[in-house]
């Protein structure tokens, strides 16, 4: 089993780095387009698609059940980001209006929030389907419950592409699309002091994840700003300090704890978000919280 999206936009982020040493017409070649051609074969002509997350290994006939149909909303933010990055906006944006649709529309829920994966393939009208399969031994429709659910950090990714394509195609949807997200976000997993993990678990009645992420958190702040930059709105502002002042408390010494335990307090200090090459550095030069964001943010 392979996975077929972040593997693609891993890739494409190095192509800046290895540009001195192939040009940009063989770097889209060979990283930009196989990402190209599995939005079109997926979409099959549709204006809206989840493209599929993993792809059967060499070795295997076909996929687990449990992954055959998911497109994961995670992967497919990435993939969105990625396809602007290599100046294929068309296909980012048909990746982007599944993500919108999913945002305005849910089989059960009608907060502004998306699943942490949809069925892969097209997307038509009314409520994108969930993945599942039917389970022939328990004569029962078989769903994931991670997949029905709804992370902090999955909410803010897609978020981050919608506002990717906002900044490409200057389409008001987007935007408007992404503070759907963040407000979803702030309403419904702040903790007061850092945004917890979001949503587990099958429709009607899914269950809190009381617990709090640092990788979370570094997606919310990244949103949050983004939107205050855009809207001049102070929700975001303050959205932007709850999300730092946790990563603040995360970080110690020279590295970033994973998060905190569901009673809230902090993980073990051998569970680990980032080391100190990566996190210190990029802690340091965020701007510091003194009553007035507007000025120093980036």
């Amino acid at each position: 089993m392979k996975r077929s999206v972040v593997t693609i936009f891993c890739i494409a982020t190095m192509t800046s780095a290895m540009a001195a040493n192939s040009g940009p017409e063989t770097d889209g070649a060979r990283y930009c387009a196989p990402l190209a051609n599995a939005v079109t074969s997926q979409a099959a002509g549709a204006k809206a698609v989840f493209v599929r997350s993993y792809e059967h290994g060499q070795d295997e006939s076909r996929l687990p059940a449990g992954l055959a149909s998911s497109a994961f909303v995670y992967d497919n933010a990435l993939a969105a980001i990625a396809l602007v990055a290599c100046g294929n906006v068309t296909s980012a944006t048909t990746i982007g209006n599944a993500l919108s649709l999913a945002v305005r529309t849910d089989r059960t829920f009608t907060d502004g929030r998306v699943r942490n994966a949809y069925r892969a393939g097209p997307v038509g009208e009314g409520a994108p389907a969930l993945p599942g399969r039917w389970d022939d031994k328990q004569k029962i429709w078989a769903e994931d419950a991670a997949q029905d659910g709804s992370s902090t950090g999955n909410v803010a990714w897609a978020a981050l592409a919608l506002l990717t394509l906002h900044q490409a195609t200057k389409q008001e949807s987007f935007l408007t699309d992404a503070e759907h997200l963040i407000d979803w976000v702030m309403a419904n997993t702040s903790s007061g002091s850092g945004f917890r993990g979001g949503f587990h678990g099958y429709d009607p009645q899914q269950v809190p994840l009381t617990w709090i992420s640092t990788e979370h958190n570094v997606d919310v702040y990244a949103v949050a700003t983004w939107l205050f930059r855009l809207t001049g709105e102070r929700k975001y502002a303050d959205a932007a300090s709850q999300a730092r002042q946790f990563l603040q408390r995360a970080f110690d010494v020279d590295h970033f704890l994973l998060g905190t335990k569901p009673d809230g307090s902090l993980n073990d200090s051998g569970m680990l978000a980032l080391t100190y090459s990566s996190g210190h550095g990029w802690l340091s030069r965020m701007p510091p919280y003194n009553g007035d964001l507007p000025s120093s943010l980036p």
